[in-house]
Protein backbone atom coordinates (compact mmCIF):
# COMPACT_ATOMS: atom_id res chain seq x y z
CA UNK A 1 0.00 0.00 0.00
CA UNK A 2 1.44 3.41 -0.95
CA UNK A 3 2.44 5.74 1.83
CA UNK A 4 1.46 9.35 2.37
CA UNK A 5 4.37 11.76 2.12
CA UNK A 6 4.00 14.36 4.87
CA UNK A 7 7.15 16.46 4.46
CA UNK A 8 5.96 19.37 2.29
CA UNK A 9 9.17 19.67 0.27
CA UNK A 10 9.30 15.94 -0.46
CA UNK A 11 5.56 15.90 -1.26
CA UNK A 12 6.02 18.79 -3.70
CA UNK A 13 8.92 16.94 -5.36
CA UNK A 14 6.84 13.78 -5.78
CA UNK A 15 3.84 15.73 -7.11
CA UNK A 16 5.91 17.73 -9.60
CA UNK A 17 7.76 14.60 -10.76
CA UNK A 18 4.53 12.65 -11.26
CA UNK A 19 3.05 15.63 -13.17
CA UNK A 20 6.19 15.91 -15.35
CA UNK A 21 6.30 19.58 -14.35
CA UNK A 22 9.89 20.67 -15.05
CA UNK A 23 9.40 24.33 -14.00
CA UNK A 24 7.92 23.25 -10.66
CA UNK A 25 10.78 20.82 -10.10
CA UNK A 26 13.41 23.44 -10.93
CA UNK A 27 11.76 25.89 -8.52
CA UNK A 28 12.11 23.36 -5.69
CA UNK A 29 15.91 23.40 -5.77
CA UNK A 30 17.96 25.96 -3.87
CA UNK A 31 20.39 28.03 -5.95
CA UNK A 32 23.33 26.12 -4.41
CA UNK A 33 21.66 22.69 -4.47
CA UNK A 34 23.52 19.46 -5.08
CA UNK A 35 21.93 16.41 -6.69
CA UNK A 36 23.61 13.02 -6.80
CA UNK A 37 21.88 10.50 -9.04
CA UNK A 38 23.37 7.12 -9.84
CA UNK A 39 26.78 8.32 -8.67
CA UNK A 40 26.75 11.45 -10.83
CA UNK A 41 26.80 14.80 -9.02
CA UNK A 42 25.08 17.93 -10.35
CA UNK A 43 26.00 21.20 -8.63
CA UNK A 44 25.11 23.95 -11.07
CA UNK A 45 21.49 25.15 -11.52
CA UNK A 46 21.81 24.64 -15.29
CA UNK A 47 23.08 21.10 -14.79
CA UNK A 48 20.22 20.34 -12.40
CA UNK A 49 17.73 21.79 -14.91
CA UNK A 50 19.23 19.58 -17.64
CA UNK A 51 19.03 16.55 -15.31
CA UNK A 52 15.37 17.33 -14.65
CA UNK A 53 14.64 17.77 -18.37
CA UNK A 54 16.44 14.62 -19.49
CA UNK A 55 16.49 12.14 -16.59
CA UNK A 56 13.24 12.97 -14.80
CA UNK A 57 10.70 14.57 -17.14
CA UNK A 58 12.29 13.25 -20.34
CA UNK A 59 12.31 9.72 -18.93
CA UNK A 60 8.69 10.09 -17.77
CA UNK A 61 9.58 9.08 -14.23
CA UNK A 62 6.71 8.55 -11.80
CA UNK A 63 6.93 7.72 -8.13
CA UNK A 64 4.80 5.42 -6.00
CA UNK A 65 6.04 6.10 -2.44
CA UNK A 66 6.59 3.04 -0.24
CA UNK A 67 7.91 4.69 2.94
CA UNK A 68 8.90 8.19 3.95
CA UNK A 69 10.55 9.37 7.13
CA UNK A 70 10.36 12.99 8.23
CA UNK A 71 12.94 15.02 10.07
CA UNK A 72 16.00 17.05 9.19
CA UNK A 73 16.88 14.59 6.42
CA UNK A 74 13.70 13.01 5.05
CA UNK A 75 14.19 9.67 3.34
CA UNK A 76 11.76 8.50 0.68
CA UNK A 77 11.73 4.91 -0.51
CA UNK A 78 9.72 4.72 -3.69
CA UNK A 79 8.98 2.51 -6.61
CA UNK A 80 9.77 4.45 -9.77
CA UNK A 81 8.59 3.72 -13.26
CA UNK A 82 9.43 5.34 -16.56
CA UNK A 83 11.65 5.02 -19.60
CA UNK A 84 14.93 4.20 -17.92
CA UNK A 85 18.18 4.30 -19.94
CA UNK A 86 19.14 1.11 -21.72
CA UNK A 87 15.56 -0.09 -21.97
CA UNK A 88 15.45 -1.09 -18.31
CA UNK A 89 11.91 -1.85 -17.20
CA UNK A 90 10.44 -0.68 -13.93
CA UNK A 91 9.31 -0.37 -11.41
CA UNK A 92 12.66 0.08 -9.73
CA UNK A 93 12.90 0.81 -6.01
CA UNK A 94 14.94 3.89 -5.09
CA UNK A 95 15.97 5.64 -1.91
CA UNK A 96 15.92 9.44 -2.07
CA UNK A 97 17.59 11.38 0.76
CA UNK A 98 16.59 15.02 0.98
CA UNK A 99 18.18 17.96 2.76
CA UNK A 100 15.40 20.57 2.71
CA UNK A 101 16.15 24.18 3.55
CA UNK A 102 13.49 26.85 3.71
CA UNK A 103 10.99 24.87 1.64
CA UNK A 104 13.52 24.08 -1.07
CA UNK A 105 15.88 21.19 -1.69
CA UNK A 106 19.50 21.91 -0.73
CA UNK A 107 20.65 18.35 -1.41
CA UNK A 108 19.14 15.25 -2.98
CA UNK A 109 20.89 11.88 -3.07
CA UNK A 110 19.27 9.14 -5.15
CA UNK A 111 20.33 5.52 -5.18
CA UNK A 112 18.67 2.35 -6.44
CA UNK A 113 17.87 -0.32 -3.88
CA UNK A 114 18.53 -3.86 -4.97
Amino acid sequence: MPTTVTDPTVAAFVAATNAADAPALEALFAEDAVVTDNGVEFTDPRAIAAWIAHDVVGSRITFDPVTCTDGATPVLVTDADGDFPGGVRGPIRFELRFAPRGGRIARLDIRPLR
